[in-house]
């Protein structure tokens, strides 16, 4: 994480493809998941705060992904598995 200190989960992990994100109690800028290759695969600005958002990667292949979510203090980064 780069500048202030956040906490994002992913729910369920590992998954089939869809997954749903916590934690978002701040402004948020974007959400990416990118695969190893660091290929984007999922990409978002649509967030509301203090609620779930749902990622879909049903269409993409099993492996793992990282998502980036980004805000104005930094971005946290969590690892993500498709079954």
């Amino acid at each position: 994480v780069i500048g202030n200190q956040f906490s994002v989960e992913v729910f369920p992990n590992p998954s089939e493809g869809k997954f749903t994100v916590y934690g978002l109690w701040f402004p948020v800028e974007s959400m990416e998941v990118k695969n190893l290759l660091g290929k984007l695969v999922f990409s978002t600005s649509n967030i509301k705060p203090l609620s779930s958002n749902k990622i879909d990667l049903s269409s993409a292949p099993s492996g793992i992904y990282f998502l980036n979510v980004k805000t104005e203090n930094g971005v946290a980064v969590k690892k993500i598995i498709k079954e």
